[in-house]
């Protein structure tokens, strides 16, 4: 039984360090551990080249994905402090990934990111502000990959982007 759900949340919220995995797997080294996480998590991001491709639509939708920006709550960055990481909707660090899914059938078409948290929706969509020129902009964002399908396609978003109506409906 558990005494308080301050204990029962830490626990959901935290992840081992790498003396407690070792322990947990019954290796007393914890390099074993560092470089066996690492490689996971390379083995997980060379999947996303292969599963998410901006693809696959039928010719007659207007309305082809869903689009918004997630935040990730993280432990504040040593190596580079500052209030860009400040993420209000969990009043602490954290980042932010753009998202794109498929209307008409369940798969993310479209991934940006890790941006800083404080960084607004329309400018991840973008690559870039709306003082910048367009020329400036990075030009694998979702706004330029839009136009690889087609005249008229649009997605649908918050209010986060407003400012691109030739391209998301909000």
């Amino acid at each position: 039984m558990l005494t308080s759900n301050a204990h029962f949340h830490k626990g959901f919220k935290t992840y081992g360090t790498e003396r407690q995995l070792s322990g947990t797997w019954g290796l007393g080294d914890t390099k074993h551990i560092r470089n066996t996480t690492k490689d996971y998590a390379r083995k997980i991001a060379s999947l996303e080249k292969h599963v998410i491709t901006l693809d696959g639509f039928d010719e007659k939708e207007i309305y082809v994905i869903g689009v918004d920006g997630i935040h990730f709550h993280t432990q504040e960055f040593r190596c580079s402090p500052s209030t860009v990481w400040y993420d209000y909707k969990s009043a602490s660090s954290g980042v932010k990934y753009l998202f794109a899914m498929a209307i008409s059938r369940p798969s993310i078409v479209f991934k940006s990111g890790p941006s800083p948290a404080s960084e607004h929706d329309i400018t991840i969509f973008r690559g870039g502000t709306s003082e910048q020129d367009k020329s400036e902009w990075k030009q694998d964002s979702l706004y330029f990959r839009m136009e690889e399908l087609g005249q008229g396609k649009k997605a649908v978003g918050d209010s986060g982007f407003a400012g691109e109506p030739e391209k998301v409906i909000t």
